[in-house]
């Protein structure tokens, strides 16, 4: 009992931080930093100590699949959001949208460690390029953030990603490898940003959070590829801080490419009308 609180604890507080960190950095940041391992880890890291570490590795190589099915939730929910759908819309295509993949994967059957590898980055590559050709502009559908009372966001950030994280975490167990790989990746932290950024800053603060959420996929796949090759021979510790601070360079690691092969001026955001640093439009 006293685990499934610590990882409860671990995924609500990295919800309400990244939530913290978009209004400093902004919602395209704030996608980034979704895309580093935060449930995907912790499932990992439970099936791991319940099922053992070849279970584990078994499953982080189906989730490099499952990241092909984040990405499709974080496009669907990006679209709705460009063609001017309410919260319940978008949040139903998106989810809709990641088991439609995640149930395609599952039924052409499990890859080998180089083909998932390749159908992962695959799909998070046209992942970030679609993300230019999705429609722009859906108006804000909510007043300013003061009209979302803090007991009622903070009981979203908190009650989302707990509802997730339970629920995958049991599924996982019982699917097997391949089930618990594809269901590990399922963004329950992406989820509960969204709701709340909707409800506090717009739709259109939603969809460039989702928008920019492919692209830091880049930072998971880094973890999992590190994850199953290192985990085996050093441990499940010393592969988890391994394959994390594998996709903490990732992450910065591939914005730093993007910066400098497609440069922008200045931009406007969403905080208050004012001037942001020099990004890439999401």
């Amino acid at each position: 009992m006293s685990w499934l609180v610590t990882k409860l604890l671990l995924v609500v507080l990295v919800t309400h931080g990244v939530r913290a960190a978009s209004t400093l950095v902004g919602p395209r940041w704030s996608g980034l930093l979704l895309g580093l391992p935060s449930t995907t880890a912790l499932v990992l890291f439970c099936v791991a100590r319940r099922q053992g570490l070849v279970f584990a590795t078994l499953a982080a190589e189906s989730s490099l699949l499952g990241l092909a099915a984040a990405v499709v939730l974080a496009l669907a929910f990006a679209l709705a959001a460009g063609r001017g759908w309410r919260l319940p819309g978008q949040l139903l295509l998106a989810v809709a949208g990641y088991f439609l993949a995640a149930g395609a994967f599952w039924g052409a059957g499990p890859l080998d460690l180089p083909r998932a590898l390749l159908a992962g980055a695959a799909a998070i590559t046209l992942g970030c390029l679609a993300t230019g050709r999705l429609p722009r502009g859906g108006a804000p559908a909510t007043p300013a953030r003061s009209a979302l009372p803090w007991p009622l966001a903070l009981g979203l950030r908190t009650a989302i990603p707990v509802a997730c994280v339970l629920a995958v975490t049991h599924l996982a167990e019982v699917l097997g490898p391949q089930g618990a790989g594809l269901l590990s990746t399922f963004p329950s932290t992406l989820l509960a940003v969204l709701v709340v950024t909707y409800l506090e800053d717009g739709r259109e603060a939603a969809a460039r959070t989702a928008r920019a959420f492919p692209q830091g996929q880049f930072s998971t796949l880094a973890y999992l590829l590190l994850f199953q090759l290192a985990g085996p021979s050093i441990g499940l510790g010393g592969g988890i801080c391994l394959s994390y601070a594998a996709a903490l360079f990732t992450l910065f690691a591939v914005e730093g490419v993007c910066r400098r092969a497609l440069p922008v001026p200045a931009i406007l955001t969403d905080r208050g009308g004012g001037i942001s640093k020099p990004l890439f439009p999401s």
